[in-house]
């Protein structure tokens, strides 16, 4: 492992650090005291702390509680050494190696933290110690207890906010990913207006992406709602009358409708035996319906308010770009037919005789304006009578008809 990098993982292992804050006490007291055995305990500190460098970076939640016990060990050893008829200033030492092991809160780290207080006591529970001795330990023992209790709720209340925030930010993510394709999806409706193969991909996109087994869009033709495309339906509906279903309520009040239970709603129209809910939200331009937005549900996934204002959100994006894209195809539309216009009026510009001048305008008024027929009626020199010219799509019987005034 590269120096830099272990530093950095060194700085932040917190068994690492309870090694060191265990180690250096029992070092300096033994030092302070001149204890004989003071080097003995000098190279038995350094090798624990070195031990514990050793096993830094290791990720395997067993190794925290092994580490831990090791601690423990060292902490009963030093204790041990400097027995005598008190408890040792060393044994407060056990304070941290019990809060380290319920902050971790693991099951081998909690049986650490049990037999650190089990050593604790021990003063309590073995003859040959004064009562001041069994004080002291009454009193590291409660706050053992009061410390692994707080450390184990503090660390549990971090760990559920830090899983919180992560479900959040794994939602968050998930929702700009299914944004960003009704995105893509908005960009190509709004280029190629509503055609069935862009519409059949935002049914993909609502149902791979979004989760939606059911979805489908209506299209407004002026007098009904059409359908545009769908998706795992039984039976689909083709064409909605405004006046009948969910959807028709959805296209008269230009209201979004959550229907939690399908069974309880008297205007649902079932399209599929399995469905049990249904989210329908309009699409508008201003106050002009475009189409309407569909999704249901069966058993295996239920509908809920977090699925009701996601489609709200789906339904103006592609609402916009619905609009956008009719937009595009009547100027698409104006400017072929000016190029027709143009082309037309270069022809006539260019004819100077009489017959060929009248074919040009019947034929060329049928290609413009994509009329079935064409009738050129012009009026008779010198009387109120008029005469068909020229016809295009219909009877040649019809040409040379007079018309009387009438």
């Amino acid at each position: 492992m590269p120096w830099r990098r272990y530093l950095t993982i060194a700085r932040r292992d917190p068994q690492l650090l309870l090694a060191g804050f265990v180690a250096f006490p029992v070092v300096a007291i033994e030092l302070i005291v001149n204890d004989p055995s003071a080097l003995q305990v000098l190279a038995v500190g350094g090798s624990f702390f070195l031990i514990q460098a050793v096993l830094t970076g290791t990720r395997a939640r067993s190794w925290s509680a092994v580490r831990l016990a090791f601690s423990l060990a060292f902490v009963v050893a030093a204790n041990t050494q400097a027995a005598g008829p008190d408890v040792a200033p060393i044994a407060a030492l056990y304070i941290p190696v019990v809060a380290m092991a319920a902050a971790i809160g693991t099951r081998g780290a909690l049986v650490a933290a049990g037999a650190g207080v089990l050593v604790t006591i021990a003063p309590i529970l073995l003859p040959g110690f004064s009562d001041g001795a069994r004080h002291e330990a009454l009193a590291m023992v409660a706050a053992e207890v009061v410390l692994a209790i707080g450390s184990r709720r503090v660390v549990a209340s971090m760990e559920r906010a830090v899983e919180r925030a992560q479900e959040a930010h794994a939602r968050e993510r998930r929702r700009t990913r299914q944004f960003s394709a009704v995105e893509s999806v908005g960009r190509l409706l709004a280029r190629e207006g509503p055609r069935g193969d862009v519409l059949g991909t935002v049914m993909e996109i609502l149902e791979t992406t979004f989760g939606y087994r059911y979805p489908s869009v209506y299209l407004w033709d002026g007098a009904a709602l059409q359908l545009g495309a769908q998706r795992n339906y039984a039976n689909p509906i083709q064409t909605f009358d405004i006046q009948r279903g969910v959807i028709g309520r959805v296209a008269r009040t230009l209201e979004p409708a959550f229907v939690r239970d399908v069974a309880a709603d008297l205007n649902y129209e079932s399209a599929d035996p399995a469905v049990n809910a249904e989210i329908s939200v309009p699409l508008v331009s201003g106050a002009r319906l475009l189409g309407v937005l569909n999704v249901e549900s069966n058993s295996a996934r239920q509908l809920d308010d977090d699925d009701f204002a996601t489609m709200q959100i789906v339904g103006d994006r592609l609402s916009a770009a619905l609009a956008l894209g009719h937009e595009r195809v009547k100027l698409a539309e104006r400017a072929e037919l000016l190029v027709r216009l143009s082309d037309l009026s270069a022809k006539l510009n260019g004819t100077i005789d009489p017959a060929g001048l009248h074919d040009l305008v019947a034929t060329g008024v049928a290609g413009v304006i994509d009329a079935t027929m064409v009738a050129l009626i012009l009026a008779e020199p010198g009387s109120d009578e008029f005469r068909t010219e020229r016809i295009v799509g219909g009877d040649p019987s019809l040409n040379g008809i007079r018309i009387l005034p009438g």
